[in-house]
């Protein structure tokens, strides 16, 4: 039961990545051989568990499943340092703060990106794609795209 409540809580959240829930399974396996009094009904439920396990299993290991998390974009770009500042445009996930070492900071004004902009400082903005096609025009003369995903971009400003 409390397993079940972990699998839902996790489906839930924007920023857990689907292989946190797989040790989840083992321990719902172990209830369920503990407390299940075997006949046809249940080795059929077991059959149907474990094939729905190990299609999981697959999807999960051959990466079919998009990841909401922002170690894509972060995580060994030399480029960014403490010294820089990094901020997010519009949305700013909880990965973000983890793989920047909490210096991702929260743009949602037009206003404040442009003060930022103007600061003549070496600064790094995580935009999505679809945003970035809106602000271009502001973005283009003083950003480079320095990494891009399926959703984001990191664009280097000065």
């Amino acid at each position: 039961m409390l397993d079940d409540i972990a699998i839902i809580l996790f489906t839930l959240a924007g920023n857990i990545l689907p292989i946190y829930v797989l040790p989840g399974f083992s321990a719902l396996a172990v209830l369920i051989a503990l407390n299940c009094q075997w006949n046809k009904h249940s080795n059929y439920l077991a059959l149907s568990s474990l094939t729905i396990l190990a299609c999981l299993l697959v999807v999960l290991s051959l990466g079919l499943v998009s990841k909401k998390s922002e170690v894509e974009l972060l995580k060994d770009n030399n480029s960014i340092t403490q010294n820089t500042e990094l901020y997010y445009w519009h949305k700013r996930p909880f990965s973000a703060q983890f793989y920047s070492k909490g210096q991702a900071q929260l743009l949602d004004k037009k206003e404040q990106l442009v003060e930022v902009l103007l600061s003549n400082k070496e600064i790094f903005i995580v935009i999505r794609q679809r945003d970035f096609d809106l602000l271009q025009d502001l973005l283009s003369p003083v950003c480079l795209i320095n990494k891009e995903t399926e959703r984001s971009l990191l664009l280097k400003c000065n």
